[in-house]
């Protein structure tokens, strides 16, 4: 009879405190002098037992699972409807014929595709990140746009942009804000992942560059290609620059 009202006394304080286990379950229950620590059968491993037969138990993971729900939540924006509310970065892989490893930084505007940079890097540091960053916010301001209040910057989950260098700059620049890449539309980093995948089955898998010297003007060319003259069905068979630059004057 006693463990029974115990049982229904834990369950009772189970169900008011649902982000409790059962440690805390059983503490509350004394500390609301709902059971006596020195009664019989009220062990944390009785309170454990008494929990798992009612399926009160939390995961063990239970506060992780609800912070990456909490983050995926705020992360689920609206698609943009301006140019520069969203960019999307990223790094990729090139080994050129001299079997020398290289990446190339890119950073591409969500809504026109423009690619605003694509810098061929040693390293894939925060270093290279902020410089890559830093080089696509001076490209938007040197083609003639006003940098908005806030920019919303879309970056996969590498040690990079999951780094407290990267955050500190984030933080100080006052303007950008950092998402990690979801699979909610648009927090995906797919424009960026295009342009790469454009750029090396469309340019580099062919030219092969045997060199660093020769990949840099691999990356120049096909970027000025991509931006200025390759047509994209997305955008209504225009180019980029026609979208970023408005020089068709029309809108999406």
């Amino acid at each position: 009879v006693q463990s029974a009202k115990h049982a229904e006394v834990l369950r009772e304080v189970a169900l008011m405190r649902m982000e409790a286990g059962h440690r805390r379950v059983r503490a509350y229950a004394v500390a609301w002098g709902k059971i006596s620590t020195d009664a019989a059968g009220i062990s944390r491993m009785s309170c454990y037992r008494v929990l798992k037969s009612e399926g009160l138990i939390q995961p063990k993971r239970i506060g992780r699972n609800l912070r990456q729900a909490a983050e995926q939540r705020r992360q689920r924006l609206p698609a943009p409807d301006k140019l520069n509310a969203v960019l999307q970065g990223d790094f990729t892989d090139y080994v050129t014929e001299d079997g020398e490893k290289y990446r190339i930084g890119g950073v591409t505007e969500y809504l026109s595709r423009f690619n605003l940079v694509s810098q061929v890097l040693d390293t894939e540091t925060a270093l290279d990140l902020i410089a890559v960053v830093e080089a696509a916010l001076r490209e938007m301001t040197e083609l003639g746009h006003e940098l908005a209040s806030q920019i919303i910057l879309v970056t996969d989950n590498g040690p990079a942009m999951k780094s407290r260098r990267f955050r500190n700059f984030v933080n100080k620049t006052e303007l950008l804000i950092h998402v990690r890449s979801r699979k909610y539309h648009p927090q995906t980093i797919g424009r960026e992942e295009r342009y790469h995948g454009s750029l090396k089955l469309e340019h580099l898998y062919r030219v092969l560059p045997n060199n660093r010297t020769e990949l840099i003007e691999a990356v120049k060319s096909y970027r000025q290609f991509y931006n200025y003259e390759r047509l994209h069905m997305s955008l209504g068979y225009r180019t980029p620059a026609a979208v970023y630059l408005n020089k068709d004057g029309h809108q999406l």
